[in-house]
């Protein structure tokens, strides 16, 4: 009996207990009715608003897609992100709100588990969606225009096999190759030619070298002078009455001695004395090896100045570019050279050679073989000469066509040999070309015109460089040589005037042969 009374009261607390639960929830469910019922008329107003909204919305996403568009084009926007949010709610219209006030509870209590939810999440949307349009905000394109090259670089194809990586002679004359390494006594081989070596020299080591070793001599010689004066107690607190420096009372002082006694200044402050016999012999050797410093400095100075290739780089100046063109109804590499010094150079000669990889034919594989490349010669390059290589049948180019000229490994050195109209010494400078600056079908512009203001002839020096294209057979020397052999092979038709000629000799046959059988007779 008890356990029944226990198990009567536990579910007579449960079912109260359901109850309550039930009535909390009906309550909820009433006062969501009414605030739908006070919310009606805001709905249809909200309902418009939305759909207005939806409509900008739409148009500011159309806007935003091709502006999005436009910009991927230009390569140079901000991307947005879209807000699309799905509005859903439905006790929009007030038959679904009857039709729900008059349901059973149970009923009403099923859909408000399903209803309560989206009439939330709606308006958190639609507050979301409005604020999300507030904050929305246009932003600007930058288009920015590319630069377009329309003058991109020649694109030259690299050969595997013998590909110079730099040139032999830079355009300045400079040689671009190194001395020997791993040689044994490299250094006292050089000393062997001291004077080469010091010519060689730049001009900052032979300052510095110069300054170096004079202050060297005026130490040593001062150190050895002071050496002597403490042998003879010059520096005691009772010195002798004649010193061997006199005026030497430190090492500053006797170091100025040295130095007057090498530039043979003498201020008459200091002066050596006959007491101590080695500052004499020290004296006369200071003395020689001064006097032969200045005349080796003096040599070098003066040889570096008057040197033949600083002559002929100063003035003396070559094109950048080589240029093959007709003359003369044949293929010519010209290039142009100038000397803009006022000494002249004279007795000019220029020489030119074709570098490049050569086999032999018993296989070997010469890496850089010189061809040479004749020229015109006796130039006087009194003004802008052009320098000219005929292409024929003993040139190195005679075979190579545009394309082979452009994509060989190949380099043409000129230089031009001469002496200074004024000194008379040899002067020397040179210059290469590379495939990439030898020009098919081009040729020098002129230069020299004449000024009747000035009644001289004037010389346009921005010009030098300067080409301009011409008519130019796209083949090779040997190709064009024996398309015209074949053309001078054929036989061509009689012109009137070779037509005159032949009858006019016919009739001098006849007459003469008439007068032969006259004279016979």
């Amino acid at each position: 009996m008890e356990a029944k009374d226990i198990l009567n009261n536990s579910m007579e607390k449960d079912s109260l207990k359901a109850q309550m639960e039930y009535d909390e929830i009906d309550k909820l469910y009433d006062e969501c009715l009414e605030y739908l019922k006070e919310a009606k008329i805001d709905v249809q107003e909200e309902d418009q608003a939305q759909h207005e909204d939806q409509v900008e919305q739409e148009e500011y996403i159309e806007d935003h897609e091709r502006i999005k568009e436009h910009s991927a084009n230009s390569r140079n926007s901000t991307e947005t992100p879209k807000t699309s949010i799905k509005l859903e709610n439905e006790l929009n219209s007030t038959g679904s709100l009857v039709s729900v006030i008059s349901e059973p509870k149970s009923e009403r209590l099923r859909k408000l588990s399903q209803q309560l939810p989206k009439i939330i999440i709606t308006q958190s949307n639609t507050s979301l969606n409005f604020k999300r349009l507030e904050e929305a905000v246009e932003i600007p394109v930058k288009i920015e225009k590319k630069k377009i090259n329309r003058n991109p670089p020649a694109i030259r194809n690299k050969t595997v096999y013998g590909d110079f990586p730099k040139r032999l002679v830079s355009k300045n004359g400079m040689e671009n190759i190194a001395l020997i390494k791993n040689v044994p006594f490299e250094k006292i081989r050089l000393l062997n030619d001291t004077f080469h070596t010091l010519i060689n020299l730049r001009w900052r080591w032979i300052v510095i070298g110069t300054m170096v070793v004079h202050f060297a001599i005026w130490l040593v010689f001062a150190v050895f002078w002071y050496i002597s004066a403490l042998a003879h107690y010059d520096f005691e607190p009772d010195p002798p009455k004649k010193t061997c420096v006199t005026g030497g009372k430190d090492f500053v002082t006797i170091f100025l001695a040295s130095v007057e006694a090498q530039t043979t200044i003498g201020f008459g402050d200091r002066a050596i004395d006959e007491e101590c016999p080695e500052s004499i012999f020290l004296f006369i050797m200071q003395l020689i090896l001064g006097t032969g410093l200045s005349g080796v400095l003096t040599c070098v100075v003066y040889a570096k100045l008057t040197r033949p290739e600083k002559l002929s780089r100063d003035g003396v100046g070559f094109s950048k570019k080589a240029v093959i063109s007709m003359r003369d109804g044949q293929l010519c590499l010209m290039m142009r050279a100038w000397d803009l010094n006022y000494d002249h150079i004279i007795c000019s000669e220029f020489s030119a050679h074709f570098i490049t990889t050569h086999r032999t034919k018993e296989g070997e594989v010469l890496r850089y073989y010189a061809r040479p490349m004749a020229l015109q010669q006796r130039q006087f390059p009194l003004w802008p000469v052009t320098i000219v290589h005929i292409i024929d049948a003993g040139s190195p180019l005679y075979e190579y066509t545009p394309e082979a000229l452009a994509n060989s490994s190949y380099e043409i050195t000129l230089s031009l040999k001469g002496a200074s109209a004024s000194m008379g010494t040899f002067t020397q400078s040179q210059t290469s070309y590379l495939p990439r600056e030898v020009v098919w079908g081009h040729r020098f512009k002129p230069v020299v015109r004449y000024d009747g203001r000035k009644q001289k002839y004037v010389i346009e020096e921005k010009k030098l460089d300067a080409t301009e294209p011409v008519d130019t057979p796209y083949c090779s020397a040997k190709e064009l040589h024996s398309t015209s052999k074949d053309s001078c092979s054929t036989p061509r038709p009689c012109t009137p005037s070779s037509f005159c000629e032949k009858i006019s000799a016919f009739q001098l046959e006849r007459s003469s042969s008439f007068r032969k059988k006259t004279t016979a007779s």
